[in-house]
């Protein structure tokens, strides 16, 4: 800094990209129109949040605001756009913006009546907007899902409803032979339920094929994990749907004339 010297100190991934299994160290890059000089290069620290520190270029402060970004004087000086304060512990988080913003406002002058001319905001405010965020996506995911589940279901009803209808002959003659309305619907439930089931199956069976393929694609980091609750829960839920959108379809075949039934062509 005290000579204005054109030195870097570059992230892991950086150095990986740009060099690859080199030495890095007093070799030249260039940024913008100018040469910086290699100095260090970062341990591997792996993401943290929206940005890494593995793909960062750390260069003295003077050059940065002087030659590379430059940066507009006020009074003489360079103005900075936002400082980065660390407290040791999440209670001090309130505090410590609170002193903040009391301090700014002074250097500021601002009067009690007058808005801040700044913003602070600290890592809890940052969950918070994260945490609604989530939950409008969740919110968003839900709604798509039981859309699906409707329409899904309204398919399972015309298709049990097709079953009955093509099985009116079938459904008389079992009547004829003693068979009760009971024994008639568990029949047509039990059809609906396993072909809910299967369905469930099979889409559980996609989740996973597509976890594994995600996993052999190159450069993929992320690990999809599936939960046994889910599991459980896509099943349970399969299944309810195909009581519930089974059931009419199976009360309509209960409600069939013996007579008639045998009749049907």
């Amino acid at each position: 800094m005290e000579d204005n010297a054109n030195v870097v100190v570059i992230g892991a991934t950086v150095a990986s990209d740009l060099f690859g299994g080199q030495d890095p160290i007093d070799q030249t890059i260039r940024i913008d129109d100018a040469l910086f000089k290699v100095i260090g290069v970062l341990e591997t620290s792996g993401s943290s949040g929206f940005d890494s520190s593995d793909s960062q270029v750390y260069v003295p402060i003077n050059l940065a605001l002087g030659r590379l970004f430059n940066v507009a004087r006020y009074r003489g000086s360079y103005s900075i756009s936002g400082i980065i304060v660390q407290v040791v512990s999440q209670e001090q988080l309130d505090p410590s913006a609170l002193k903040i913003e009391q301090t700014l406002r002074l250097r500021h002058g601002l009067g009690a009546d007058d808005d801040n001319d700044f913003r602070v905001s600290n890592q809890a405010d940052l969950l918070d907007m994260a945490s609604d965020v989530s939950g409008t996506l969740t919110a968003l995911l839900g709604g798509i899902g039981a859309v699906s589940l409707i329409v899904g279901g309204i398919g399972i009803t015309n298709i049990m409803l097709v079953s009955v209808t093509e099985r009116t002959r079938e459904i008389g003659l079992r009547k004829a032979l003693g068979a009760h309305d009971s024994d008639i619907l568990l029949q047509f439930l039990v059809e609906a339920l396993v072909l809910c089931a299967l369905g469930g199956v099979i889409g559980i069976g996609i989740s996973y094929l597509f976890a594994v393929g995600a996993g052999m694609i190159p450069g993929f980091t992320y690990k999809i994990v599936i939960e046994p609750w889910a599991i459980m829960l896509a099943l349970a839920v399969s299944t309810a749907s195909g009581f519930v959108f089974g059931l009419y379809p199976a009360m309509r075949a209960t409600q069939l004339d013996p007579i008639e039934a045998l009749r049907y062509e």
